[in-house]
């Protein structure tokens, strides 16, 4: 069992964070791989951080007692040891309605809609709802952000980059530099995840990576264009 005086440097990685909260819960590796469905040479991957982007990363938090943003973004060893001893439910609170998500008080809500998920076919087509299919928790780096959403992958054209299921963080208004990852929107409403490269005259000149190909898109056609600013495996 790890001291609970331990510094806060020595929980400063993701695999760190995972192995103190399992001692301190009282869990094996193979008791916690069990309750996630995984190995226990997932788990054992995951704490010496040989897996950078863990799936089932929301539900290893739950498993742990801690929010997914503390699990992904770190916390003090003070409230590592304070959290619940018990794994617990995810957070339920009421949906805010979209208008009124401008205000952010806490990076811990759930007030991130989720606007939309991939439709599958070789492209990565998606429909960008209108309104919120689901809601989950803000990154700091969208705290205070208006517009921004979340939105899901279905498919595997950009595999290994996003693999279906992901749940990918958009920053509507941040410059998107070439070889960056974007969510582009059509005039109809579909739209497609893929890296940008840069302009052509009147064309968007995309790649994608399963099968590797270019895809040219006209300006006409582009509603806007989004950058992915992170990701969670599913």
């Amino acid at each position: 069992m790890e001291q609970n005086n331990q510094s806060e440097s020595l929980i400063n990685t993701l695999g760190k964070r995972v192995a103190y909260r399992r001692h301190l819960l009282g869990l094996s590796q193979k008791e916690l791989g069990a309750k996630l469905g995984i190995s226990q040479q997932a788990v054992e991957r995951i704490e010496n951080d040989a897996t950078k982007r863990p799936r089932k990363f929301v539900e290893l938090a739950t498993a742990l007692g801690l929010e997914p943003y503390e699990l992904l973004n770190g916390t003090t060893p003070e409230r590592m040891q304070g959290a619940d001893t018990a794994p617990h439910a995810p957070e339920t609170q009421s949906t805010p309605p979209l208008t009124t998500h401008k205000t952010i008080t806490s990076p811990l809500n759930r007030d991130l809609p989720v606007m939309g998920r991939a439709q599958g076919g070789p492209d990565g087509n998606m429909i960008i709802n209108d309104d919120p299919i689901d809601w989950t928790f803000r990154p700091p780096e969208l705290n205070g952000v208006h517009d921004s959403f979340a939105i899901y992958v279905t498919g595997d054209s950009m595999s290994p980059k996003y693999e279906d299921g992901d749940l990918l963080y958009i920053h509507p208004n941040r410059p998107i530099k070439s070889g960056r990852y974007a969510v582009i929107e059509t005039a109809d409403h579909h739209g497609l995840i893929k890296q940008f490269v840069g302009w052509q005259g009147e064309e968007l000149v995309l790649k994608q990576y399963n099968p590797p190909k270019e895809i040219r898109l006209a300006r006409t056609d582009i509603k806007r264009m989004m950058l992915v600013i992170g990701s969670i495996d599913s």
